[in-house]
């Protein structure tokens, strides 16, 4: 997987299956997105094919609507989508500026012009553009073939979040595909969400894989002999 910091940073592509989104948490409903998105780029698009997930930092909500707790940190997220094979990711840095970018020239400017999107597969009531004016109608309009996978099983980040809020780490694991991530290096992001005070049973990495407890305090958490990687198994 390729990451590209900004649209500039991009080496020349030919022809792009893309995916625009926030990607929080990387859940089942998104990885589900991205294994069509890579067929669509290695089958349909073949040979030059190739799958582009474009996402945002900071989040856009944190932009426009003040402090919202994310599921992925931006090093998280980019570790779950490296588990996906996406091909690229490119890591907009979004401000109050950029979403104000009206639909008509993110497509022709960013889809087409710098990504050579010939396929753009999102979910269920997906828009982009200011004012969330982009839709499927004006992406055909101009040219480019979409795809909607409709909504996974009632899966969103919103729920898992809810989930995560009131300790539920069962139905979060459930709904990510996998224990809840958090990367302990760089120091800990304090938009990140974490359960309700307490103890839980973690899975420890980058010390060989152990079973240990992680105290959550006040959003501060404490483990014995502090490893790069906990994935929160729950209670």
């Amino acid at each position: 997987m390729q990451i590209h910091y900004g649209f500039d940073t991009l080496p020349p592509l030919r022809r792009t299956a893309v995916a625009v989104g926030s990607f929080d948490g990387v859940h089942r409903g998104h990885r589900l997105l991205i294994r069509q998105l890579n067929h669509i780029a290695h089958h349909d698009l073949a040979p030059d094919g190739e799958s582009v997930v474009v996402t945002f930092d900071p989040h856009p909500r944190q932009v426009l609507k003040g402090n919202n707790r994310l599921l992925s940190t931006l090093p998280e997220k980019l570790e779950l989508l490296a588990e996906t094979d996406v091909d690229h990711v490119v890591v907009v840095h979004f401000t109050p500026e950029f979403s104000r970018i009206d639909s008509e020239t993110f497509t022709q400017h960013y889809l087409k012009g710098m990504l050579h999107a010939e396929t753009v597969l999102s979910g269920e009531g997906h828009h982009f553009g200011h004012n969330r004016s982009g839709t499927a109608d004006l992406l055909e309009r101009d040219g480019i073939h979409t795809a909607n996978l409709g909504r996974f099983e009632n899966i969103s980040s919103t729920a898992i979040r809810t989930a995560i809020e009131a300790g539920d780490m069962a139905t979060a694991t459930e709904m990510l595909g996998g224990p809840y991530l958090i990367l302990t290096t760089p120091p800990h992001d304090a938009t990140k969400l974490l359960p309700p005070d307490g103890e839980y049973r973690v899975e420890c990495s980058g010390c060989g894989t152990v079973i240990a407890r992680l105290h959550i305090d006040n959003h501060l958490f404490q483990c014995d002999n502090l490893p790069e990687r906990i994935r929160i198994l729950g209670k």
